[in-house]
């Protein structure tokens, strides 16, 4: 039974989707995880459609379906389906199981190898999608380029056969660049590259293959290496890599940070959010080709937005995550899960100062100290490594020498 097959009226959608937004965020994702399980999504993606900003803060465990593992790579470009219209970048979700669907019907025996490898796998496991993409994503770029439009097209989505081609070349042009892309995305975050000339030779070659739709390509490498601004606006004038070009991409990432300003839950991972968005402000606003001053009011309240959500977030992330739950960590393990929290939140909080909001961490932080420093549970010691984890070895040693 899928909730398509189930014909529910508009009216009873709407009134289920005002009772989810009502909803607590334990409830939520556990129909969510109803959801995944149905056969078909059906109207299902339609259910969840105003959720899916809270859902992304959330990040509730989801299972690596072949279609969740088709599309990973194009999740920067993913857009409402009303949202989206020809001529602009992103792809409609109201397309991805019609053209997941499609691909499955071209790759044959290889789909059983997917199938096989994801079976039971989760959305959140990097190496898995690592692995299993390596062996999907070019095939499935291949098979995008050359097939038509996939039955019930037109009744899926509403769009016709020029529309079905530029989400096709859309998402191939994407596909066939994923592994070199996630490859990137993971030295750097380690901190191993790639380096200036090695960006740009890829960013050449790259955006000489695929010169169609103009800035997909360019949007996605923005939303995962987003210090490829200022190479991207100061590369070769080529018809595909000009400014004008790159303007669209540009746009495109600012509006989705725009919409969803707020880090997630996860502390490490609010960091690695707020790290990028910076990183794409600060190319933005650096003396160079990529600096206009017709955007600099948009970037300059863009990073306004940010640092106040990464405030916000890093209070109800030290009350909840490392306080509260302070009181009732009397077990060594609690003691280091608390520990664990609190590394999190140090990177967060390192994040957020380059927004600004020097002061307000401060603040915050001296408070905590105070207050871990306080009689209560756990060894004098372990409470000075928490505070030596979240403010430093001079506060720790202050605490131990009271």
């Amino acid at each position: 039974m899928t909730l398509h097959a189930a014909g529910l009226p508009a009216s009873a959608l709407r009134h289920l989707q005002r009772a989810l937004l009502t909803t607590s965020d334990e409830q939520l994702a556990r129909i969510v995880g109803v959801l995944d399980k149905l056969e078909g999504r059906g109207g299902a993606d339609a259910l969840i459609a105003p959720m899916r900003n809270r859902l992304a803060q959330l990040r509730p465990a989801r299972p690596l379906t072949f279609t969740r593992l088709l599309f990973t790579p194009v999740d920067p470009l993913l857009v409402p389906g009303p949202v989206w219209a020809r001529g602009r970048l992103g792809v409609p979700r109201t397309a991805l199981l019609p053209v997941a669907t499609q691909v499955r019907a071209e790759l044959g025996g290889l789909v059983d190898e997917a199938d096989a490898m994801i079976r039971g796998g989760r959305a959140d496991d990097a190496a898995l999608v690592r692995r299993a993409g390596a062996m999907l994503w070019p095939a499935a770029a291949a098979v995008l380029d050359h097939i038509g439009q996939p039955k019930g097209w037109l009744e899926a989505t509403g769009l016709g056969a020029a529309e079905y081609a530029t989400i096709a070349h859309c998402t191939a042009s994407v596909l066939s660049e994923a592994v070199w892309i996630h490859a990137a995305m993971r030295a750097s975050a380690e901190g191993l590259g790639p380096d200036a000339d090695e960006l740009r030779a890829w960013l050449e070659a790259a955006t000489s293959r695929h010169p169609e739709p103009p800035g997909a390509l360019l949007a996605v490498l923005l939303a995962r290496l987003p210090e490829a601004v200022v190479l991207i606006e100061s590369a070769p004038s080529q018809p595909a890599r000009t400014a004008a070009q790159a303007e669209p991409a540009i746009d495109f990432r600012l509006d989705r940070l725009e919409a969803s300003p707020q880090p997630g839950p996860d502390p490490t991972e609010a960091a690695a959010t707020v790290q990028r968005a910076v990183a794409l402000l600060n190319g933005l606003e650096a003396p160079g080709p990529s600096q206009r001053p017709s955007r600099k009011p948009r970037t300059e309240q863009l990073r306004r937005q940010l640092d106040e959500c990464c405030r916000a977030r890093f209070a109800e992330n030290l009350a909840r995550q490392v306080l509260a739950p302070l009181a009732e960590a009397a077990a060594q393990g609690e003691m280091e899960s608390l520990e664990e929290a609190a590394r999190g939140l140090r990177r967060l909080e390192m994040a957020g100062r380059q927004l600004g909001g020097e002061e307000h961490y401060d603040r915050m932080l001296r408070t905590a100290a105070r207050q871990i420093g306080e009689d209560g549970p756990g060894s004098l010691v372990e409470r000075a490594r928490l505070v030596e984890i979240l403010v430093g070895s001079d506060a720790a040693l202050t605490l131990l020498r009271r």
